[in-house]
């Protein structure tokens, strides 16, 4: 068992800047919720994209970033192993209290959970779901999150092309999700971050209707972003997300290290 009191010494984290935008788009109401938590010797980014009826899915993705919150905002822990073993029983907790909860009141209680921790020179990212985990570096950009849903399954066990899964039917059928089974299975991965890397956290309705290519170009500059700029940053991308027939919530979490 890791200890989190051997390894509370001041660090010199990496200096990051950061932006983030959410909008209900043309939905009524917004499901989707994020959260920024910048602890002593960690930092937390995550968003959550709701699904349910009525307000179920915004109760459902609010009730999950602020249990996240509430665990990792006074952690003073700068063991990346012992951060993980406690987001991986939070994610435990918070998807139990979810199905019973669904289960209690007849209704659907289900969300995405994608998230970002780093601790000292590492970054710890998990999810659940869809909602995907961006790395930009040296101008260039990987998924380090799983999708969980029907048509990126199929992708994979290669009954599909890429260029067929862009237009599946199935691409909205999740496979996994919060609440939706009685245990829950996150993907985790763990690397080291490096100067200049910018992290990207972002619901369907935002990576559904722009293409990486023009993510990448977005965020390409040799000089360090401030978080004015990546706030602007992240407000044009949903724009033009909004431009290109989103009908979805966007929410979209960058940073910087």
């Amino acid at each position: 068992m890791f200890s989190s009191k051997e390894d509370t010494l001041p660090l010199v984290m990496p200096k990051l800047t950061y932006g983030f935008y959410t909008s209900k788009g043309k939905r009524d109401e917004n499901q989707d919720a994020l959260i920024t938590v910048l602890g002593n010797n960690n930092y937390t980014f995550a968003v959550a994209d709701g699904a349910g009826g009525h307000s179920f899915g915004k109760e459902t993705s609010n009730m999950t970033v602020n249990a996240i919150k509430d665990e990792l905002e006074h952690e003073t822990s700068s063991n990346i192993k012992y951060i993980e073993l406690l987001i991986r029983k939070k994610y435990d907790q918070i998807n139990s209290h979810i199905y019973n909860l669904q289960k209690q009141m007849g209704k659907t209680m289900i969300t995405t959970l994608s998230m970002i921790n780093i601790v000292d020179d590492c970054f710890l990212a998990s999810n659940i779901g869809d909602t995907k985990i961006f790395q930009i570096r040296s101008g260039e950009i990987s998924l380090i999150s799983k999708v969980h849903n029907k048509a990126w399954e199929m992708y994979e066990n290669n009954l599909i092309t890429y260029e067929e899964y862009e237009n599946h039917r199935s691409k909205n059928i999740l496979t996994k999700a919060m609440g939706a089974f009685e245990t829950v299975e996150p993907y985790f991965k763990t690397g080291k971050v490096m100067e200049n890397d910018i992290y990207i956290i972002c619901t369907d309705g935002v990576y559904n209707y722009i293409t990486e290519e023009e993510i990448v170009r977005r965020f390409s500059r040799s000089n360090k972003f401030s978080n004015e700029e990546l706030n602007k940053i992240c407000f044009d991308i949903c724009d033009v997300c909004l431009k290109n027939h989103s009908n979805d919530n966007l929410s979209i979490i960058a940073f910087e290290v």
